[in-house]
C-alpha cells in the first residue's frame, strides 16, 4: 500500500545494523574477481557500468533472484478497484523495514577496497556491513554475496559477533523472499550468539526482526513477545530511535489484527519520540506509517497531513530514498480521494527523480503505481506503464516483480475484453511463479543446512575451548 525506506545504517552508533540481512553464495571470490577485471578491461570509462555488468553476469551464473524490493509496499488502492492486492501488500507493510538508501551504489568500489584493506575484526565487520548496506537497494545478489563472504570470514576467524550480524543480514533476505523458516532459524541462532556475548544491541535488533518475521507468518502472540523483548533491550541501550521503531512495529502489528485502539496508541508513542529526535529517515518513515494507518481508517485529512509532513521534511539531498517514498504515498493518497491530476503529478515527480538517480527498481515501482492510479480512467495508458515496468524488471532480473506486473496486466487485458492476451499473460506469470517456488525451496534447504553446520562448528570450538581452559 505504501512505500517504505529502511534507515538503520551499520556504522551509525544510534541505530546499529537492524535489518540488513542475506543467504548463501557458493561462487568463489576469485571467480567473481575475474568477471570484474574482465569488465574493467572492457569498460574503464564507466565504473558504475562495470559493476552493473558484473552483477548482471553474477545473476546469470548464480541463478539468483533480484530483491522483491518495494513493489509489495508501493501499492495504494484507488477507491475499491484493487481489493485483490490488499492482503499481498499488507503482509509486507505491517512491519517497519527501514530500507537502505537507494542511492548508495556510487560508493561501492571504495567499499570493496575498504573490505579488502580492513585489518582488525571490528573494522572488517564495519566494512562488510557497509557494503551489504550499499548493495541491498541496488543489487541484492551482491549484498547476498558479501554477507555470505563476511560470515565465512568471521567463522574462520572465530569472531562470533561478526557471525551474528552476518546471520542477521542473511535472515532478512530470506524474509524478503518469503523463506520464513530459514529466516527464523538464522535469526534465532544470531540471537543465541548475541546472548552469549551479552550484546544488548544485537539482542534488541534480532528480537525486533523475529517479531516481524513471525508476525508476517501469522504467529501474533510470539511476534508481540519478541517486540516487547526488543523494546526492553533498546531501552537498556538508551536507543530512542530503536524504541520508536519497535513502537511503530507494534502499532502496525496490532492494526493487522484489528486492535485499532492499541495500534494508534503505539503509533502515537512512536510519534512522540520521533518529534523529539533529530530528523532522520527513520522519523520520516514513521510519518508514512501513521499516514497509512489513517488512510486505512479513511481519515483522509490526517493521512494527507502526515504524508505531506514527511514529504516536506525529506526534501533534502540526504533523504532521496525517503523522499521518493513520500512522493509515492502522497500521490496515491490524492488519487484515492479522487484528485487524480494532483496524484499523478506527484507520481510523475517521483518517476523523474528515480530516473535521474538511475534507480531502476524504484522506477518500476512508480510505473506500477501510475498504472494503478490510471487503471479505471485510462486503461491504455495504464497498460503502457505496465509494459514499461515489465521491460525494466526483466532487464534487472527481478522475477517476483515481473510476476506482479503480469498479474496487473491480466486484469487490464480482461477489462479490455482482450482474453487472448489475458490468458497468455497469466501463463507467463505462472511460469515465473513456478521458477520462484523452485528457487525458494532450494535456498530454504541450503539455508537451514548451513545454519546446522555452523551450529555444529561453533559447538566443537566451544568444547575445545572448555577443554583447554580445564587443562590450564
Amino acid at each position: 500500500m505504501y512505500t517504505h525506506c529502511k534507515t538503520t545504517h551499520p556504522t551509525n552508533p544510534e541505530i546499529w545494523p537492524c535489518n540488513t540481512h542475506v543467504p548463501n553464495c557458493d561462487i568463489p571470490d576469485t571467480f567473481c574477481d575475474i568477471l570484474l577485471f574482465k569488465s574493467i578491461g572492457n569498460h574503464l570509462n564507466n565504473i558504475k557500468n562495470i559493476f552493473k555488468g558484473f552483477c548482471d553476469i553474477f545473476k546469470l551464473l548464480a541463478g539468483k533472484m533480484e530483491k522483491f524490493h518495494l513493489w509489495q509496499n508501493n501499492c495504494y488502492f484507488v477507491g475499491n478497484t484493487l481489493p485483490r492486492l490488499l492482503m499481498k501488500v499488507l503482509y509486507t507493510l505491517f512491519f517497519t523495514l527501514w530500507l537502505s538508501p537507494v542511492f548508495a551504489q556510487s560508493g561501492v568500489p571504495e567499499l570493496r577496497v575498504k573490505v579488502a584493506n580492513a585489518t582488525s575484526l571490528s573494522q572488517k565487520l564495519t566494512a562488510y556491513k557497509d557494503i551489504v548496506y550499499a548493495y541491498q537497494a541496488v543489487n541484492e545478489d551482491s549484498a547476498f554475496y558479501y554477507a555470505q563472504q563476511g560470515l565465512e570470514y568471521f567463522i574462520q576467524n572465530k569472531y562470533r559477533a561478526g557471525q551474528a550480524w552476518m546471520l542477521s543480514d542473511l535472515a532478512e533476505i530470506d524474509d524478503d523472499h518469503g523463506r520464513e523458516e530459514p529466516a527464523k532459524q538464522r535469526s534465532l541462532y544470531a540471537l543465541e550468539i548475541f546472548k552469549d556475548e551479552k550484546n544488548a544491541r544485537g539482542i534488541a535488533e534480532v528480537n525486533n526482526d523475529l517479531g516481524s518475521i513471525l508476525g508476517k507468518g501469522g504467529d501474533f502472540e510470539s511476534a508481540i513477545s519478541y517486540f516487547n523483548t526488543a523494546l526492553k533491550n533498546f531501552e537498556l541501550c538508551n536507543s530512542p530511535v530503536g524504541v520508536m521503531r519497535v513502537y511503530s512495529n507494534l502499532g502496525i502489528t496490532y492494526e493487522r489484527y484489528n486492535d485499532t485502539a492499541k495500534a494508534i496508541f503505539y503509533l502515537k508513542l512512536a510519534d512522540s519520540i520521533g518529534r523529539k529526535s533529530p530528523l532522520s529517515d527513520a522519523v520520516i518513515n514513521l510519518y508514512n506509517d501513521i499516514g497509512a494507518y489513517y488512510a486505512d481508517r479513511e481519515d483522509t485529512a490526517k493521512a494527507v497531513k502526515y504524508f505531506e509532513e514527511g514529504l516536506s521534511k525529506s526534501d533534502k539531498p540526504e533523504y532521496v530514498a525517503t523522499h521518493l517514498s513520500c512522493l509515492i504515498n502522497t500521490g496515491m493518497m490524492y488519487c484515492r480521494v479522487g484528485d487524480n491530476k494532483k496524484g499523478v503529478a506527484y507520481l510523475e515527480d517521483a518517476l523523474s527523480m528515480a530516473r535521474s538517480k538511475n534507480l531502476p527498481e524504484e522506477e518500476v515501482n512508480i510505473l506500477n503505481n501510475l498504472a494503478i492510479a490510471l487503471q479505471e480512467k485510462d486503461k491504455d495508458k495504464a497498460l503502457s506503464y505496465l509494459k514499461d515496468a515489465l521491460g525494466i524488471s526483466q532487464k534487472i532480473g527481478n522475477k517476483p516483480l515481473q510476476a506482479d506486473i503480469y498479474e496487473e496486466m491480466v486484469e487490464v487485458y480482461k477489462s479490455q475484453k482482450d482474453y487472448k492476451n489475458a490468458f497468455e499473460t497469466r501463463e507467463k506469470r505462472q511460469m515465473i511463479l513456478d521458477s520462484i517456488i523452485s528457487i525458494n525451496k532450494t535456498r530454504e534447504l541450503a539455508g537451514i543446512s548451513a545454519i546446522h553446520e555452523l551450529e555444529k562448528s561453533n559447538l566443537k570450538v566451544r568444547q575445545l575451548e572448555t577443554l583447554n581452559d580445564r587443562s590450564l
